[in-house]
């Protein structure tokens, strides 16, 4: 008699253990369908072969705009050179402006010196030209002069 209730149990502890399994599948079972009617999916899902041939065209993309910026890289290295080269010409260009600046200004400078000398001898020779109108004219003098040849 004691085996008999040991064998019972057993029995109902594992008739208890498969129940509460079944219940638990049942509940999970439920969710997962309650979960589907909630949020029904509104087309099929994607296929393996949808997403290789998506995983290959991205690739492609891909492949193009590192073309595309390795052109744009070499672009850019071009124009910094261009940019560089630009900045030496300025440099070059602001030194020669300067040297023709300062040829100007030693140029001002002489043409100022002959101005004044050019007056000076204007103002000479207006004072000269005014004494030799004071002076009286003699015609003998004249004629003499044009009678020999120089």
């Amino acid at each position: 008699m004691p085996n008999t209730r040991l064998r019972a149990r057993r029995l109902a502890t594992l008739a208890g253990v498969l129940a509460v399994l079944v219940l638990g599948a049942g509940a999970i079972r439920a969710a997962a369908d309650w979960t589907a009617a909630s949020a029904p999916l509104a087309g099929a899902p994607i296929s393996v072969v949808e997403w290789q041939s998506r995983l290959a065209e991205e690739q492609a993309r891909s492949a193009a705009l590192n073309t595309q910026l390795d052109a744009l890289a070499g672009r850019s290295a071009d124009l910094e050179s261009a940019l560089s080269e630009a900045n030496l010409r300025i440099a070059a260009d602001t030194a020669h402006a300067a040297e023709l600046e300062a040829q100007l200004e030693a140029a001002t400078t002489k043409l100022a010196a002959l101005e004044r000398t050019m007056a000076t001898a204007r103002s000479a020779t207006t004072r000269v030209g005014a004494t030799s109108a004071a002076a009286p004219a003699t015609g003998g003098d004249h004629e003499e002069h044009e009678g020999h040849d120089d």
